[in-house]
C-alpha cells in the first residue's frame, strides 16, 4: 500500500510580515523575548505528500508555543474546525526547546507555517518565522503515482531561459524512475534529445531518492522559442509499472519583451509642488503584470526615492487601470496580467528643476522593456498657493439626535497640494462654549482628531467625543494646507453639522439580510473559499450584541438542503432559518412568494405574490414578517403600496437613505443598500479597474460610512441592507472576485455589488452609536402602526 508517513522538515527563517494579529508586548528591558525557529519544512517552498505533516523546530524561552497555517493563494488561516478565515494559532506540543505539530493538509495547494512562541509572561517572539511549503495530491494505489508542481498550469516562462519542472513521484514498492515528454502544442509534435521534434519522446528526470517510497524529482529543458508548450509526466516502480494517469502540464515560452508608452508631449513645464499625473500603455503577448516608473533629476543624475531623498536608481509601482480595448487578461495563481493596459502614476516635484520619467512594464514571465522610454519634464517655482483645502462629515449627520457614548465624529479633508493639519471645535449650542479636552468648557481650543495619510492631497480624520451631559451641540472642522489655507463652508465659516446627544431613548437600526444568502457559490454550487456562511455572520455579530433581519423569498427556502443559483449564491433553507432565529434571535420578514416583478402582475397576483407570502413564512414559525414587504429590485409603485401592500403589511421597503423617522400612509419605508466596487486607494489597479465592473466606478463603502448609517437617534429608524460577507481574496478568471486582505480597507474590493468584507462590516458595527438593533415589526409596533 502507498506509505502514508508523516513527513518531517528542517530548516529556519524568521519574517514579521505574515503576523496577522497584534503581539503582546515585548519584555521588559533586560529580559530576552522568546525565540522559535522552524527545522521543518527545510527551507521555502519545499514539496509534500498531502496527509500527515509534521512541523518541527526549537524555541528557546518559550513557555507555549501555537502554530499557524496559511493558504498562500486565498490568504485565509486554517481553522480548529476545518474551515478557512482569519488567522488562529494552535498549540503545539513544547518538550524542553524542541516543538512539533502535525497537520493534514485538506488538499493539495501551496502553504505556509507561521510559528509563535511566547514566554512565560505572555510575550511573543517579536519575528515569528515562517516557511513556505507546497503539498500535491498524489493517490493512494498500488500503481505509482507522479504529480507536478511547477510550473503552474498556464505559466508564461521565459523562452531561452533553463525552467526546472519539478514534483513528486510516489509508489508503495519504490519509485524507480520519473519521465517527462515536452510538447509543442502549436504542432502538436514533441521534444528530442536532440533538439528535433516529432514523436513523443520520453527523457529521464532526476530523482532526489531512487528506489524509495516517494521521492522528488526535477527536470531542466530551455524553452527554445515563443511558443505554447506542455510536460507531461510517468511515474514508473521497481516492478515495472506504469503511472496510468500522466499528468499533463500547460505552460507558455515567452520570447518577447513587453512594450510601454508614456502619452503626453516632452518637455512639458510643470509647477513645483502641484501632482502630476501621467498615463499611458503597456502591452506584451503573454501579458503585462506589473509597470513601474523612476523619475530621475537631469541635473544630477540621482533618482527620486520615496523618503523624498535621491540616489540610486529606484522605481516606484504605477498603477494599471485596465485593459486597453482589444486586449485580454489571464490568472496565474494569484497573479493577473493584461496583453494591454492603461497605467496611471502621480509624482509631485519637490522644487523647480530639469527630470525625466522613466516607465517599465513586466510581463508575466518577468521580462522587462528592453529599453524603457524616457519622458523628458521641467519643474518650475511653485506659484502662490490661493486654493483652500475642502472639509466634510460623515458622522454624525446633520440633525442627528445622537444616543449613547462616545460620539463619532468623523470626516474628510482634499486639497490640490496637501493637507497639512485638520482640527475640529466642539461647542455647546445653548451657551455658546467650546469644549476643552481635560477641562470643561471655555474659549475656544482647537483640537487634534486621529487622521490617516496626513500630507497627502485626501485625508480621513476622526474623533470620538464623550458629551458631559445631555445637549444640542455644533461640531465645525479646520482643514489645512502648507500655504495656510483654510476650508470654508459655502456659505461661509468653517464646514460644521449640528446634533443633539441624548443619553437615553429609542432609536432603532435594522441590518437586513437581503434574500437570507447563504454564501458565494461557484459553478456547481460548492462553496468558494473565501465565502463566509450566514451562520458565520451570526455568531459574530451576536458576539457583538447585533441581531438582524433577513428577507425570505419562499420559493428558495428548501425543506432540506439550499436553493442555489450557480456562481452566485445559495439562500438558507428552512431548518436553517429556524436555526438563526433559535440561536441568535434573528427574525424574517417577506421578499416575495416568488421574487416577482410586482408591477408586471395584476392586482389579485400582487396580493398572491405580497400578502399570500404571509401564511408560508407563520406557518415555519416566522409570525413577524408581516413588519416589512421587500419589492424585488425595487419594482414598486404608490398604487401598489396603497392599495395591496400597506393592507398586510406595517411597510413597504423601497430603495433610499435608509432614514425614517415616522410611520405614514402610503407607510414606504427608506432602505439604503450599502454598495461595494471598486476599491478606494487610487494607487492600486483596482481603484480603476476591477473584473467584470463597469468604466464608471462603484465604490466600495468604508466602515466609517456604514457606521453612521447604522448609528440611530431619538426617534430615528435607520435601516441598511446588505448581502453576502467575505474574507480573503479571490482572484480567478471568471466569477465573483474580490480582495478584503488589505489591513487599510481601501484596498478592498469585490467585483460584485452583492458582497462585502466581513472584517469591514464588524468594524461598522464596533464603530455605530445609539441603536437599538430590532426588526420591522417591533419600530412598527412603536409607532403605532400594528399588523394591518
Amino acid at each position: 500500500m502507498t506509505d502514508r508517513r508523516a513527513l518531517t522538515f528542517s530548516g529556519a527563517l524568521a519574517a514579521a510580515g505574515l503576523v496577522t494579529a497584534a503581539l503582546p508586548a515585548a519584555p521588559a528591558h533586560g529580559r530576552a523575548a522568546a525565540d522559535a525557529a522552524i527545522t521543518a519544512p527545510t527551507g521555502q517552498d519545499t514539496l509534500h505528500r498531502t496527509g500527515a505533516l509534521a512541523f518541527h523546530g526549537t524555541a528557546s524561552g518559550a513557555a507555549s508555543v501555537r502554530v499557524a497555517v496559511q493558504d498562500r493563494l486565498t490568504r485565509l488561516w486554517w481553522r480548529g474546525d476545518g474551515t478557512w478565515g482569519d488567522q488562529q494559532r494552535h498549540p503545539a506540543a513544547l518538550a524542553g526547546t524542541a516543538w512539533s505539530y502535525t497537520w493534514t493538509p485538506p488538499a493539495g495547494g501551496d502553504y505556509l507555517v507561521q510559528v509563535f512562541a511566547a514566554d512565560p509572561a505572555g510575550a511573543t517572539d517579536p519575528t515569528p518565522p515562517f516557511a513556505r511549503f507546497t503539498a500535491l495530491d498524489l493517490p493512494a494505489r498500488e500503481r505509482p503515482a507522479a504529480a507536478l508542481a511547477q510550473p503552474a498550469q498556464d505559466q508564461p516562462v521565459p523562452a531561452g531561459t533553463p525552467l526546472t519542472a519539478r514534483g513528486l513521484a510516489a509508489d508503495d514498492m519504490g519509485v524507480r524512475e520519473v519521465q517527462i515528454a515536452v510538447q509543442d502544442r502549436g504542432t502538436g509534435r514533441w521534444w528530442h534529445a536532440d533538439g528535433s521534434w516529432g514523436g513523443q519522446q520520453w527523457q529521464q528526470a532526476a530523482l532526489a531518492a531512487p528506489g524509495t517510497a516517494l521521492t522528488g524529482w526535477s527536470y531542466t529543458w530551455t524553452p527554445p522559442a515563443d511558443g505554447d508548450y506542455a510536460f507531461q509526466v510517468r511515474a514508473r516502480d521497481t516492478a515495472g509499472q506504469t503511472d496510468p494517469d500522466l499528468p499533463y502540464r500547460r505552460f507558455a515560452g515567452d520570447g518577447a519583451d513587453p512594450a510601454v508608452q508614456i502619452a503626453g508631449e516632452p518637455g512639458r513645464t510643470h509647477p513645483a509642488g502641484r501632482a502630476v499625473t501621467w498615463t499611458g500603455t503597456a502591452t506584451d503577448t503573454r501579458g503585462v503584470a506589473e509597470v513601474w516608473a523612476a523619475v530621475q533629476d537631469r541635473t544630477t543624475g540621482r533618482w527620486w526615492h520615496a523618503d523624498g531623498s535621491w540616489g540610486e536608481y529606484v522605481r516606484h509601482p504605477a498603477a494599471p487601470t485596465g485593459p486597453v480595448p482589444g486586449a485580454t487578461t489571464a490568472v496565474t495563481g494569484d497573479r493577473r496580467t493584461f496583453t494591454g493596459t492603461g497605467w496611471t502614476f502621480s509624482w509631485t516635484p519637490p522644487g523647480p528643476g530639469d527630470f525625466a520619467l522613466r516607465v517599465t512594464a513586466v510581463d508575466g514571465a518577468g521580462r522587462s522593456v528592453t529599453n524603457p522610454p524616457q519622458l523628458g519634464f521641467a519643474a518650475s517655482p511653485a506659484p502662490a498657493d490661493t486654493t483652500a483645502p475642502q472639509a466634510a462629515f460623515t458622522a454624525p449627520r446633520a440633525g442627528q439626535a445622537v444616543l449613547g457614548s462616545p460620539v463619532r465624529i468623523a470626516g474628510t479633508a482634499a486639497d490640490d497640494v496637501a493637507v497639512t493639519a485638520v482640527y475640529v471645535g466642539i461647542m455647546d449650542r445653548a451657551t455658546g462654549r467650546w469644549w476643552r479636552p481635560g477641562e470643561g468648557w471655555g474659549a475656544y481650543r482647537r483640537i487634534v482628531p486621529a487622521t490617516v495619510r496626513p500630507g497627502t492631497r485626501s485625508v480621513e480624520w476622526s474623533y470620538d467625543w464623550t458629551p458631559p451631559a445631555p445637549g444640542g451641540y455644533l461640531v465645525h472642522v479646520e482643514a489645512l494646507d502648507a500655504a495656510g489655507n483654510v476650508a470654508s463652508a459655502p456659505g461661509g465659516g468653517r464646514p460644521n453639522v449640528r446634533f443633539d446627544h441624548r443619553p437615553d431613548g429609542t432609536g432603532y437600526t435594522t441590518l437586513l439580510l437581503s434574500r437570507s444568502q447563504w454564501g458565494v457559490v461557484d459553478h456547481a454550487c460548492r462553496p468558494v473559499p473565501g465565502a463566509v456562511p450566514l451562520d458565520e455572520v451570526a455568531r459574530e455579530l451576536t458576539a457583538r450584541g447585533v441581531r438582524a433581519t433577513g428577507t425570505i423569498v419562499v420559493n428558495r427556502a428548501l425543506e432540506a438542503g439550499r436553493h442555489c443559483t450557480p456562481n452566485f449564491t445559495d439562500y438558507a433553507g428552512w431548518a436553517e432559518l429556524a436555526g438563526l432565529q433559535a440561536a441568535h434571535g434573528w427574525r424574517f420578514v417577506s421578499h416575495g412568494a416568488t421574487y416577482a416583478n410586482m408591477t408586471a402582475l395584476t392586482p389579485a397576483e400582487q396580493r398572491t405574490e405580497s400578502c399570500g407570502s404571509l401564511t408560508a413564512l407563520a406557518a415555519r414559525g416566522h409570525t413577524r414578517a408581516w413588519g416589512l414587504f421587500n419589492y424585488p429590485n425595487d419594482q414598486l409603485t404608490e398604487a401598489i403600496q396603497r392599495d395591496v401592500v400597506a393592507t398586510c403589511f406595517a411597510f413597504g421597503r423601497r430603495y433610499g437613505t435608509g432614514g425614517n423617522r415616522s410611520a405614514a400612509p402610503p407607510y414606504f419605508q427608506s432602505t439604503w443598500s450599502w454598495p461595494s466596487g471598486h476599491c478606494n486607494d487610487p494607487t492600486l489597479t483596482c481603484y480603476h479597474w476591477a473584473p467584470g465592473l463597469t468604466a464608471v466606478p462603484r465604490r466600495y463603502t468604508s466602515p466609517e460610512e456604514l457606521a453612521a448609517r447604522l448609528s440611530g437617534g431619538a426617534g430615528d429608524w435607520q435601516v441598511a441592507q446588505g448581502y453576502k460577507f467575505l474574507r480573503g481574496r479571490r482572484i480567478s478568471a471568471s466569477g465573483q472576485q474580490w480582495d478584503c486582505t488589505g489591513a487599510d480597507w481601501r484596498s478592498h474590493w469585490t467585483n460584485s455589488a452583492e458582497s462585502y468584507c466581513l472584517t469591514d462590516l464588524l468594524a461598522a458595527v464596533s464603530l455605530a452609536r445609539g441603536a437599538v438593533y430590532t426588526d420591522p415589526a417591533t419600530v412598527a409596533e412603536a409607532w403605532g402602526r400594528p399588523r394591518p
